[in-house]
């Protein structure tokens, strides 16, 4: 992820194995993208490298209007204190780009998630909205932070 517009927010979501491992699946389990408004298919599949997912936007909470575009997860990373994956944009897809979500458990016994992403308008007509963009972005940016400190929290996960 090299240039575009740069979202990075790193939050801690508590302490322990325990957070660490509710965490991290949620993140494989796609919570981070289920909401009313947001969703993605396969939703029943952990990220793979080089799976193709689709996510939907929806346009209200009672509009049947829905948006879809394509992402390729490109990594995952599965180590025993760091567990995530990447997705990025293929052609369609309003934005070009690239997102990162990152669940790490540090020797501090810390457990943090972050999300960073860089993107760009994929289409030319869209530079013209770019502040509508960048306020879609940081509310799913902010569904994502929402979903794992969730997770990380409930004790039947």
């Amino acid at each position: 992820m090299t240039s575009g517009d740069l979202i990075h927010e790193v939050v801690e979501v508590g302490q322990g194995e325990g957070v660490f491992r509710r965490a991290a699946a949620a993140l494989g389990r796609w919570d981070t993208h289920r909401s009313w408004w947001l969703r993605v298919y396969p939703a029943d599949e952990p990220p793979t490298p080089g799976q193709t997912v689709v996510i939907q936007v929806q346009a209200g909470r009672f509009s049947p209007l829905a948006l879809a575009f394509c992402d390729r997860v490109t990594d995952v990373i599965d180590e025993p204190r760091r567990q995530g994956f990447t997705y990025a944009t293929l052609p369609g897809h309003p934005e070009r780009g690239a997102e990162a979500f990152l669940i790490e458990w540090d020797a501090d016994d810390r457990v943090t998630f972050t999300v960073r992403a860089v993107s760009q308008p994929g289409w030319s007509l869209l530079r013209l909205v770019r502040p509508a963009l960048a306020w879609l972005q940081g509310r799913a940016t902010r569904q994502y932070l929402r979903a794992i400190a969730r997770a990380a929290v409930a004790q039947n996960a």
